[in-house]
């Protein structure tokens, strides 16, 4: 990339904990999960259009809940 673009904006690096928890029985799987369990507010990329505008990404904030499975 060109970093002496005028466009070019370098993004700090950043970690995400999610966490997965499944209990799994002949025909069912039912699983827990949380995306983002800290909660982190970061930038993950830029976005520019032809028309010069910017605009930016953001990490998905926490999100939690319930998948069930049958398996027939």
């Amino acid at each position: 990339m060109n970093r002496t673009n005028v466009f070019y904006h370098g993004l700090d690096s950043y970690g995400v904990l999610s966490l997965n928890v499944a209990l799994l029985t002949e025909h069912w799987t039912t699983t827990f999960f949380v995306n983002n369990l800290t909660n982190e507010h970061k930038t993950v990329d830029y976005l520019h259009d032809e028309q010069e505008q910017e605009s930016a990404l953001y990490l998905k904030p926490i999100t939690y809940g319930l998948r069930l499975k049958y398996n027939f």
